[in-house]
């Protein structure tokens, strides 16, 4: 790929990924094509082709195990799901495949693009101070999809308090990719002082955009950075126990069995509602041993039932690993399988805070079916950590290690 390609290829991914909604505000309200907000990902799937169909085929052919057992849900779902709802899970899940194939290309050039980093990091964070105080043209307005109507930036409130979204379409991820910026950062600066105040901006960012699951995100990451800034002999046995106790709550919580658990920023009306409620629906829906083994079938669960299946069984998961199960079955422990070898062989700061992102943040949240969520899985899955110079890391103790 030439570096012209590549560096517009990165431009159009931070465009889409932390400008979402201006970038469809000008698709839709000010060149007035609303087809471009949903063809974004064809852009993914023509590059795919293009530049990488070598590497698919042979991904498909290495990994034959991998590639009957999707082939195997699919038909399965087929039996009793339309094809739209298999197709649009596919459609949503199209930036995390492109990832995957382009993970060199992407993640060296953000993560070796200190200032790309800083600048959206600045513009990201005014963006929310101001739709704080004010709102943007973009709020409330919407797009058609599929007989639909799609938020360009979404409108809600949590106890009449307003969730902040700034230039992101939702407040999750704005709240999202204050963090993975900030952990970009750290990666590159020595600065204990700045890298301090570079916390406090992100935390009070996460918490007007009232993502609380992403708080304790924040916290977590903090407590490990401060850990490694100390130089504990532990550190690594405390990292390893931490992402094993967070692995164990995304598993444990949504299976009902534990329902009194009291969660700081968690315990409130909208965690007891998942427990009781939320969490209870998807899991009443297994009624089979051919469910257990394969799930309730691809789209099941997110997006898809909601525009092409059945309203009443609509439901957004709330959980990263329930999503998975119910959607691709069995294969669910097989990828947190993938994520404790990687715990176990990858010591990177980078990694590590992505890593504590995830758990704790996919305790509440599906996570999928976010284009940014899927970058962060696709470095956590697919990035080798080789990209940069050992010297020009922030912590020596996390050096790449296979």
């Amino acid at each position: 790929m030439g570096k012209i390609l590549k560096n517009s290829l990165v431009v159009f991914v931070v465009i889409n990924l932390f400008f979402g909604a201006p970038l469809r505000f000008l698709f839709s309200f000010i060149l007035k094509a609303d087809f471009l907000n949903y063809s974004l990902n064809g852009i993914f799937v023509a590059l795919i082709v293009l530049y990488k169909r070598k590497e698919l085929l042979a991904a498909m052919t290495r990994n034959i195990f991998l590639t009957a057992s999707f082939l195997i849900i699919i038909l399965y779902s087929l039996t009793f799901e339309n094809t739209k709802m298999v197709g649009f899970f596919f459609y949503l899940i199209l930036p995390l495949i492109f990832y995957m194939f382009f993970r060199d290309d992407v993640s060296e050039a953000i993560l070796n693009n200190k200032k790309l980093i800083v600048i959206t990091f600045i513009l990201s964070v005014a963006g929310i101070a101001y739709d704080y105080y004010d709102d943007f043209p973009w709020k409330a307005l919407s797009y058609s999809f599929a007989g639909k109507d799609i938020d360009l930036s979404r409108d809600w409130t949590y106890d009449s308090v307003e969730r902040v979204a700034g230039f992101f379409r939702t407040s999750y991820d704005a709240a999202t990719g204050v963090i993975l910026l900030l952990i970009l950062i750290l990666y590159r600066s020595k600065n204990v002082l700045l890298n301090h105040i570079l916390f406090v901006i992100t935390f009070v960012c996460v918490y007007i955009t009232t993502t609380k699951s992403c708080l304790i995100s924040v916290a977590l990451i903090y407590v490990v950075y401060m850990v490694e800034f100390v130089k504990y002999r532990g550190r690594r046995q405390i990292i390893y126990w931490l992402m094993t106790a967070l692995s164990c709550f995304i598993v444990v919580l949504p299976l009902g069995l534990v329902v009194n658990l009291q969660i700081p920023f968690l315990s409130n009306e909208s965690f007891k509602d998942r427990i009781l409620n939320t969490w209870p629906f998807v899991i009443n829906q297994f009624t089979s041993t051919f469910q257990y083994i394969l799930g309730l079938g691809v789209g099941s669960v997110g997006t898809s039932q909601e525009l092409f299946g059945n309203p009443n069984l609509m439901s957004t998961g709330d959980n990263i690993f329930l999503y998975l199960y119910a959607n691709i079955g069995a294969l669910a422990f097989g990828l947190f399988f993938l994520v404790y070898r990687r715990v176990l062989n990858v010591n990177h700061n980078i990694f590590i805070y992505l890593m504590l992102y995830l758990l704790s943040y996919g305790i509440t949240a599906n996570i999928v079916e976010s284009t940014l969520c899927q970058l962060i899985l696709a470095i956590i899955f697919f990035v080798p950590f080789n990209l940069v110079k050992k010297d020009e890391q922030l912590n020596p103790a996390y050096e790449t290690s296979h």
